[in-house]
């Protein structure tokens, strides 16, 4: 699987995952915060890194193929369900009911 290896100073970081992967830096009065995450295509999101940068800090990142057993552990993991789909499979499953006179 294609996926991502982040250093960040000296520490090794692998990601990889069936959907996308994200590697985000932001700012807010001086603090930089780097994340490292994806997510899939069942909206399952997870983290493999978060870290607060300093400067000096020496960050590298290099696309390559990955084995699943390389991949680090999640730092987070966030099972996102979409509360519309949710409802919208509901109904379509309780008029399957309704058809076949279960219910």
């Amino acid at each position: 699987m294609n996926g991502f290896i982040l250093k960040l100073n000296g520490e090794v970081f692998a990601g990889a995952m069936d959907g996308c992967s994200t590697i985000t830096i932001t700012g807010k009065n001086d603090t930089f915060r780097l994340e490292f995450g994806g997510m899939d295509k069942l909206a399952h999101s997870c983290v493999w890194c978060t870290k607060t940068l300093e400067a000096g800090d020496r960050l590298s990142i290099k696309y390559t193929d990955i084995d699943e057993s390389e991949i680090s552990a999640f730092a987070e993991f966030i099972d996102v369900v979409d509360e519309f789909k949710l409802l919208e499979s509901y109904h379509r499953m309780k008029q399957e009911l309704m058809d076949e006179g279960l219910i």
